[in-house]
């Protein structure tokens, strides 16, 4: 996560400074996996939700169980943050993020104001747009995209467009056949 002073300037409106402070608190607290934090500024009850691609989290208690049981959000940079008054006390959040392993991810979020503080009454989260670009050791560039990963085991199978004129192809092998 970005430094304070290296963080994106957001199109700035007045009275969005507490807001602000209140998002990267969150970001900081994502990142380093802080439960505690992220229990705080996630409004309590029924009526609060986190989704993604794996589906949706109805109530406080649903979001830190997952929360607890995830370990914390890849390192990423956050590129751009726009917030949009809703109400008074209601603002939405959308952030653009850069994971340290390529590619670009959104999270947004629907923040309110409680009793003086900002907390999340939703969120989603868009992971990682793969946007892969294949090098070689003798500087010839591809594009390719996943086939399939595994977040658990840190690995893909990318389908490259086109691979050098002295690409050399593995041959699979046969399990059965070692000795």
């Amino acid at each position: 996560m970005p430094e304070p002073e290296q963080r994106p300037e957001p199109d700035r409106q007045p009275g969005h400074q507490q807001l602000l402070d209140a998002f990267w608190r969150y970001e900081k607290a994502l990142v380093t996996n802080d439960l505690d934090a992220l229990d705080l500024l996630f409004a309590p009850g029924n009526g609060t939700i986190r989704g993604d691609a794996a589906g949706i989290l109805v109530g406080h208690d649903a979001i830190s169980g997952f929360r607890s049981g995830r370990g914390g959000a890849p390192a990423r940079d956050i590129l751009h943050v726009q917030v949009i008054d809703i109400a008074d006390d209601a603002a939405l959040v959308v952030a653009v993020t850069a994971p340290r392993t390529g590619g670009r991810g959104q999270q947004s979020q629907l923040w309110r104001r409680e009793a003086g503080s900002w907390v999340v009454t939703a969120a989603h989260v868009v992971e990682s747009a793969e946007m892969i670009e294949v090098h070689w050791a003798d500087g010839f560039k591809a594009s390719a995209k996943v086939v399939s990963l595994s977040r658990t085991e840190d690995i893909a199978l990318l389908k490259v467009d086109s691979t050098p004129l002295k690409a050399v192809v593995a041959t699979l092998g046969d399990s059965n056949a070692l000795k």
